[in-house]
């Protein structure tokens, strides 16, 4: 019989980071205006909030359809910091600016299998497979890279990849007259790059060389491969309605890249540990909530830091059969 799951969830976590700065990062000092006062430390303070939006629909026991459309806010304080670590006040950047972003990511369209058996009365497994497709919905901006060598103002932080990118993934679990032992996986691979996009500097720039960049380029973006895998082990403690699970949860986020080469402050490497608790709460609608905190988050640029206390999530589940 054809079944179906409408689901909402969210995560929430809040962010600190920043890098030494290095002298093409300065801003830009017109001629004649003396000596310009830069910064030796960008700083960010970051609000993230992840919404997700999706639908499921299963023909049968074993075959299904997904569509999911992530939204992404993200709310910046910017902080600026001279070579003694004192706040620069009213300090105006080309990098980083107090704001907030709003918009779609990229759509995601996958197919889903299911499996289910048992070992024994008192063993089942069940196993669910997902291979898909992102659609690029979500913004791309000016490579930041060729555009701050240039002076000029620039973003960092966008929600798309630019072009379709695979994805696959696999939930397993095992449940017992106890409670359950359960795994993920998860990739997402992108390897087709923007292509090339003109970009006109301002009139008196000059630019300060990176790389073998082109600096009249400011296309050609290679998204990063996140790769993610989760375990955890949960029970009911007897009662009908309420779990709890503890969980750990690896995630690995290479590099983007901009004409091939790496982007500086991009990727990052993360292990986080916490709990889900799940409710049933009316006829076919679970909610669940979870808070992980990290006990190791890398990024690979040097002199750069990330620090983030924990990540609360939350989600609605809604499943029903046609």
């Amino acid at each position: 019989m054809p079944d179906f799951m409408v689901d909402f969830s969210s995560t929430v976590s809040f962010v600190r980071t920043g890098h030494d700065v290095s002298p093409m990062q300065y801003e830009y000092c017109p001629e004649g205006t003396g000596n310009c006062i830069q910064a030796a430390k960008h700083e960010l303070n970051l609000t993230l909030v992840n919404l997700s939006l999706g639908g499921s629909y299963y023909f049968n026991d074993w075959i299904g359809v997904r569509l999911m459309l992530p939204i992404r806010i993200v709310i910046s304080d910017a902080g600026f910091l001279d070579a003694n670590d004192d706040i620069i006040e009213n300090f105006v950047s080309g990098h980083h600016r107090d704001e907030t972003l709003f918009g779609p990511g990229d759509l995601s369209l996958s197919a889903i299998t299911r499996h289910s058996g048992q070992f024994s009365s008192k063993l089942s497994w069940f196993v669910s497979t997902t291979f898909g497709i992102t659609v690029p919905t979500g913004n791309v901006v000016d490579n930041p890279e060729i555009v701050g060598m240039w002076k000029d103002e620039h973003q960092h932080m966008f929600f798309g990849r630019g072009m379709p990118a695979p994805t696959l993934g696999i939930n397993a679990s095992l449940r017992m007259d106890w409670g359950f032992v359960e795994s993920s996986f998860s990739a997402i691979i992108p390897f087709l790059e923007t292509g090339s996009k003109e970009y006109l500097p301002p009139e008196g720039r000059e630019f300060h060389e990176m790389y073998d960049w082109d600096p009249y380029d400011s296309g050609q973006y290679l998204a990063p491969t996140i790769i993610t895998g989760g375990a955890g082990v949960g029970s009911n403690f007897g009662t009908d309605d309420w779990t709890l699970t503890a969980l750990t949860q690896v995630q690995h986020e290479t590099q983007a890249k901009w004409q091939g080469f790496e982007s500086r402050n991009s990727g990052r490497t993360g292990i986080l540990a916490g709990v889900r608790s799940s409710l049933v709460i009316g006829n076919g609608l679970i909610a669940e909530l979870s808070i992980k905190i990290p006990v190791y988050l890398r990024m690979p640029t040097e002199n750069s830091q990330l620090e983030m206390p924990f990540l609360l999530g939350f989600g609605f589940y809604f499943t029903g059969d046609l």
